[in-house]
């Protein structure tokens, strides 16, 4: 009599070098939603013909060496008229398995590139198949340029952004104990520069020189922010009241009040926000009244404040 005995060997990849030198790809935008690979899309989203057995054991791999270098990606956005240029893309992995034997095995990935001239670099060491999953990694970009990117603003929003340069050198904490809530802690820096905001109808409302943010400790999925010192330096805000009385920047605010269905049963944890210091630097503010006959303007300049710790 035959017996069937389930397979012990299961499929195994073992790859021990890979090594890609000055790929390209190149991407259009032809409409809003649509890409000249939606065909490609629409075919790779296709489920599997055959699925899996709900049993079947995990497909093993080891990969060693794997080098990307010199990669660029040239996105058109026709729309928007615009084009987008991603180059000097560099990926690193030395090492990469969930092997058991290897699942405590630290890896240190690395990402580099240019986007639209900007430069951005990262590295990280993680224990991806580990049991809580512990990752750290930095970040750094050095003055990304907005400006170009002005088109995907959302339409939602109540203001308009203008122009601005973001800088992060940020450093990334995440680990997930089994039956615990993951845990993500950010800490580092981060600065705006020459940023300038309007209302949806193009009338000047926020703008400053440079936005200078120190992450101490901030854990989004904990809903805790804590900052340490906070400068601002040429803030320009301008305030308005129309003829109805209406003030801007309450009506920046209002939003329509949420359907019913979609309400959340229970209420949700508040945010808990703390900092060391505030410090504003070469303040100006501008109010413009048209309630009042004649319409009046006021104007307020060189203000500074420094403060301490604020909870």
């Amino acid at each position: 009599m035959w017996t069937r005995l389930r397979p012990w060997v299961f499929p195994l990849l073992l790859l021990t070098a890979l090594e890609i030198d000055q790929p390209e790809v190149r991407l259009t935008r032809t409409a809003a939603g649509r890409y000249d690979i939606d065909d490609l899309i629409a075919r790779f989203s296709q489920p599997a013909p055959v699925p899996a057995p709900p049993d079947a054991a995990p497909a093993r791999f080891a990969l060693h060496n794997v080098q990307l270098r010199g990669g660029a990606v040239h996105f058109t956005d026709q729309p928007l008229q615009r084009a987008h240029q991603l180059t000097g893309l560099t990926l690193a992995v030395p090492f990469l398995s969930n092997l058991p034997t290897a699942i405590d095995t630290e890896v240190t990935p690395r990402l580099a590139f240019q986007l639209d001239g900007t430069a951005f670099d990262s590295d990280a060491k993680a224990k991806p198949f580990a049991s809580q999953h512990p990752t750290q990694a930095q970040f750094k970009l050095n003055g990304f340029d907005l400006a170009p990117w002005l088109g995907y603003w959302p339409d939602a929003l109540p203001v308009k952004l203008q122009r601005g340069k973001v800088s992060t050198e940020l450093a990334l904490h995440f680990e997930a104990p089994p039956k615990q809530p993951p845990v993500l802690r950010l800490s580092g820096r981060v600065n705006a520069d020459d940023l300038a905001l309007t209302d949806c109808a193009g009338a000047a409302l926020l703008s400053w020189g440079a936005l200078d943010v120190a992450l101490r400790d901030v854990q989004p999925l904990a809903r805790q922010i804590t900052l340490g010192a906070v400068t601002l330096d040429g803030l320009s805000l301008d305030v308005t009241r129309d003829a109805r009385g209406r003030i801007n920047l309450v009506q920046l605010g209002d939003t329509p009040p949420a359907p019913a269905e979609t309400a959340a049963s229970t209420p949700a944890t508040p945010w808990h926000v703390a900092l060391d210091a505030i410090a504003l630097q070469n303040t100006r503010v501008r109010w413009h009244d048209a309630g009042t006959q004649p319409a009046a303007q006021l104007l307020l300049d060189g203000l500074s404040l420094d403060t301490g710790p604020v909870h």
